[in-house]
């Protein structure tokens, strides 16, 4: 295994000298400084060419990976059609409020229900940042240039990388997966306007994305189609079904408010079942808030997005436990 760190230009990079020093002299280590700022793509690209692997692992700077998190991970690129692997990403603040509390819940069921759901199929719709992995083969022969150029409407695109990566792998023809057995942790917001500010980057990214989705979309399984619209239409009907309920409240019957609030906690007790029965934690009852999250913010948020999807501004922390190293990429070596 080859370890590079890549500090993107941060402005403490004095501060982390000693540190960086330390990690250099370790054998199979390699610290990487450029000398400006150019987002994570660049970065990433930076360990690329630095390193001759045959898989590459990405993690995100405040991702905390299990011991055998690497190993796992690595076990499906047995498989020659497989491209790309992603892990099962936890949340490390998970008990620091009731928002950190929900986010580590929908974490749980974006990957343990939904990621593993296409894995079945073999068409994981987007390798998670934090822990993901890579044929080298597959971004050499298919994808690596346009990865790093891509832009959308004339201007270069800062956010949305992880998304954008899985859809060159899917439409090179390669399988991707979600492995459960492969852990890690990563921090997650711990104030509302930080989640709305995240969520708002990852919602322009999964609809600019779109442009890409479409054309492999029809090679592969129903499920991953079905999918793909259920993510895409449900957020415009949710709108619509608030708007009027609300409507119909005011003029009509203001207990239409009630039934809707109803069926929005029944929707969430019959999305929670699932996850109760796996973990036998009944905290997952909690996550009947986040349905009433969704609706009100999550979903106009959705609306925000699609109307400026050119605003590239990141919108999110870049900084992490007092350190703004960017990422890290971990390359099992040739054998």
């Amino acid at each position: 295994m080859r370890v590079h760190i890549v500090d993107d230009c941060s402005p403490n990079r004095a501060e982390l000298a000693a540190l960086y020093a330390e990690y250099a002299a370790l054998p199979g280590w390699r610290v990487l400084l450029p000398d400006r700022n150019r987002g994570k793509r660049h970065a990433q690209d930076l360990a690329f060419r630095d390193c001759q692997a045959e898989i590459l692992v990405t993690i995100d700077s405040d991702t905390i990976v299990a011991p055998d998190g690497i190993g796992e991970l690595v076990r499906p690129f047995a498989d020659p059609s497989v491209g790309a692997v992603t892990g099962d990403v936890g949340v490390t603040n998970w008990n620091t409020n009731n928002l950190t509390r929900l986010i580590g819940m929908r974490y749980w069921l974006a990957f343990n229900q939904e990621r593993a759901a296409q894995s079945l199929y073999r068409t994981v719709l987007c390798c998670s940042g934090p822990l993901a992995a890579y044929r080298r083969a597959t971004l050499d022969a298919a994808c690596w240039r346009d990865y790093i150029n891509q832009s959308y409407r004339g201007i270069a695109c800062t956010y949305g990388d992880d998304r954008h990566l899985t859809n060159l792998i899917l439409a090179s023809g390669h399988d991707t997966l979600f492995v459960p057995a492969a852990k890690a942790i990563t921090n997650a917001p711990e104030t509302l306007p930080a989640y709305l500010k995240q969520q708002l980057r990852w919602n322009k990214s999964f609809y600019r994305e779109l442009l890409w989705t479409l054309p492999f979309l029809l090679r592969r399984p129903l499920y991953i189609i079905f999918e793909l619209l259920v993510q895409t239409m449900l957020p415009l009907l949710l709108t619509l079904a608030i708007t009027t309920s609300v409507l119909f409240a005011i003029f009509d019957d203001p207990h239409r408010l009630i039934r809707y609030a109803a069926t929005i906690t029944i929707m969430a007790l019959a999305r929670t079942s699932y996850a109760i029965c796996r973990t036998r934690r009944l905290s997952f009852l909690l996550f009947i808030l986040y349905g009433f999250l969704h609706a009100a913010l999550l979903v106009p948020l959705r609306i925000r997005a699609l109307a400026t999807l050119t605003d590239n501004r990141w919108g999110t922390r870049t900084t992490t436990s007092g350190t703004t190293i960017r990422r890290i990429a971990l390359q099992r070596p040739r054998s």
